[in-house]
């Protein structure tokens, strides 16, 4: 008994998730919690907040044909637009009339017609062996379309049966088919995606992935993100992190009829199947129409911020690996002072010279020109040598204080190579050097600290 109350409850949830929908519906639209299906001559109403369909409502449609055309609501009103050209019927007092002044030109085959702030507008489309590459809006004061004036000349490449989103103010394209230029017969499969912002009129170029080829016109949508079908999976791109979301599709996906949208309210998919020869809405969970996730993708941004980015990071890392080779090998050198990693000490001025001529002379310095440096006029000879040896004795302490080494003798006593009678200094260093500190140095780290901050607001944005 308990097993029959559990079975019954679990039927009650899901067929309540359906509605039986008439037979002659031919196009559908929906705005938040409603959907609307149109007949050639009825409507009805589903409100998907509390699952229930409307009566019919009857209209006279003068003759059209509405699947020619796609309906938007705007400020309670119905419009159908024209699926090739400019033709606009509005539904006034349950009649249809046609209410634009221009003429149905076929040149927009595969538009992206979309409604923003109770404005129709139409984007791209096909005609006469080229694409578009404008949006229009229709006015409704003259009954015409109007070309919107953009304030950039980056604009996307011309297409029609592309995949489109709308988020907040802007107006996101995907994917599409375009024109080949050089032979009208070719056609190209794009694999970008471009951003229209209302506020800025301007177009900007979001990214490039072989994923966005896969998008066309029998997409669906959220409120981010916006969906294809390819080779029995389901390929969900969000436009907010720029990903990829794929699935392993449910076998209810392949039921849905595609000639109606497949729509998202409330956290839930609706879409109409066929069963047992009667046409039924269904409400179903992302996981219950698309199955589990088996992978996610993200994509960088357009191509130029990509090599930007490259170029940033190759920056910060190879100007961080010279830092810390210099940091680890190298000995500064500055007024008065010797510096190797931590440690620091005083030299005297004479020190100083003694080791900007090491420096200069590739770590070598004959005897002579020591002695002629630390040479004083009122001490006879003896005195000068006495004084230039402890002086070398003393830079070589200081050096092995540096090293943290008491054993090594890093200024080494050597024959000179043109004359055996004479000896040369050599600044046994192993391999490490003695740089004068310059001022390149503190420019390097500024500059890697420059572009630490470009990295991070570039990242952010």
């Amino acid at each position: 008994m308990k097993l029959f109350y559990i079975l019954f409850f679990i039927s009650s949830v899901v067929f309540s998730q359906e509605i039986d929908i008439p037979q002659n519906i031919v196009t559908s639209y929906n705005d938040e919690q409603n959907i609307y299906l149109f007949s050639q001559n009825e409507y009805y109403t589903i409100d998907l907040l509390n699952n229930e369909i409307s009566k019919p409502n009857s209209f006279e449609n003068n003759g059209f044909n509405i699947e020619d055309f796609s309906p938007i609501k705007t400020d309670s009103s119905f419009y159908f637009i024209s699926k090739t050209g400019g033709s606009v019927l509005k539904l006034k007092e349950n009649t249809l009339d046609r209410i634009d002044n221009s003429f149905n030109h076929k040149m927009q085959i595969g538009s992206s017609i979309f409604q923003y702030n109770n404005e129709i507008y139409r984007y791209g489309g096909y005609g006469f062996f080229s694409a578009r590459n404008f949006i229009v809006k229709y006015d409704y004061l003259t009954n015409e379309w109007e070309s919107l004036i953009l304030n950039n000349s980056d604009v996307p490449k011309a297409r029609y049966d592309n995949s489109f989103l709308l988020n907040k103010n802007n107006f996101i394209i995907i994917g599409g088919v375009s024109v080949d230029p050089l032979d009208r017969k070719n056609r190209i499969i794009l694999n970008d995606s471009w951003q229209f912002s209302f506020k800025t009129m301007s177009w900007d170029k979001i990214a490039s992935d072989e994923y966005f080829k896969y998008f066309s016109s029998k997409f669906f949508k959220t409120e981010s993100r916006t969906g294809i079908i390819k080779d029995n999976k389901a390929y969900i791109y969000n436009n907010e992190d720029l990903s990829f979301n794929i699935h392993n599709i449910s076998p209810l996906f392949l039921k849905i009829d595609r000639r109606y949208e497949i729509y998202f309210f409330n956290n839930l998919y609706h879409f109409i199947v066929t069963r047992d020869n009667k046409m039924v809405l269904m409400s179903r969970t992302e996981e219950e129409l698309l199955g589990p996730s088996i992978n996610l993708k993200y994509i960088s941004k357009n191509n130029i911020l990509n090599v930007l980015m490259t170029f940033i990071i190759f920056s910060i890392v190879s100007l961080l690996i010279v830092l810390i080779y210099q940091h680890l090998h190298y000995i500064k050198l500055s007024a008065g002072k010797l510096k190797f990693k931590n440690i620091k000490i005083n030299l005297s001025e004479e020190e100083e010279i003694i080791l900007q001529e090491f420096i200069s002379n590739q770590n070598i310095v004959e005897n002579t020109k020591v002695q002629e440096i630390l040479d004083k006029e009122h001490y006879d000879r003896s005195n000068n040598i006495r004084r230039k040896n402890k002086l070398i004795l003393e830079l070589n302490s200081k050096l092995q204080y540096l090293f943290n080494n008491n054993i090594t003798n890093y200024i080494q006593i050597q024959q000179s190579s043109f004359d055996k009678r004479y000896k040369r200094y050599f600044l046994y260093l192993e391999n490490k050097k003695i740089i004068k500190k310059q001022k390149s140095y503190y420019i390097r780290f500024i500059y890697l600290l420059f572009l630490s901050i470009i990295f991070i607001v570039l990242w952010i944005n």
